[in-house]
């Protein structure tokens, strides 16, 4: 968005946070805001262990269940069966799952991003443990022409009940772009 502005004419970015913000919500460039869910916190404490195929399956259905937060339902056969297509697709279960050690400490772009010019959809999932609101708000206020959008209900898990308005809400910003 920064180096190639020609090469993109819209941007959607979900459940996302500026750069800068550790887990904590601590901003290097802003008020601090609500971190990480703290039973979040403690499941990521596992990730790296070893587990068996099914063990690891479980594991992954748990995180699910946390990020797709309490209000919309959660159906663990879904998510179950996606799982089992990711690992198949990997060729192994071993939880790789390298962005969420990722540390953004350091990365901050609050000035750079009042420079994004194309037209940016910010959306918001109320009940997101790992970006909780009013995160993406303060992801939009950054940007220069940006549209922030709650999606209700939603976590930071895409489950079934989200994704006709989340599709609805990008198709109509790609359009208008």
């Amino acid at each position: 968005l920064l180096a190639q502005p020609d090469r993109v004419r819209s941007a959607t970015m979900g459940c996302a946070t500026p750069l800068g913000m550790d887990m904590s919500g601590r901003d290097e460039s802003g008020p601090s805001l609500p971190g990480v869910a703290p039973e979040l916190l403690a499941l990521w404490e596992e990730m790296g262990e070893e587990r068996d195929y099914e063990d690891e399956l479980d594991w992954r259905v748990r995180h699910w269940r946390l990020l797709n937060g309490d209000v919309l339902p959660f159906d663990p056969d879904e998510f179950r069966a996606m799982e089992a297509r990711v690992i198949a697709h990997a060729g192994t279960h071993r939880n790789a799952a390298a962005h969420a050690r990722a540390d953004p400490v350091g990365l901050d772009r609050g000035e750079e991003l009042s420079r994004v010019a194309v037209p940016s959809l910010v959306l918001e999932g109320p009940e997101d443990p790992v970006a909780p609101p009013p995160r993406g708000a303060r992801l939009a206020e950054r940007l220069a022409r940006a549209r922030h959008l709650r999606i209700s209900g939603m976590g930071h898990a895409l489950s079934t009940p989200v994704l006709a308005p989340l599709a609805a809400a990008i198709r109509e910003h790609a359009d208008t772009a």
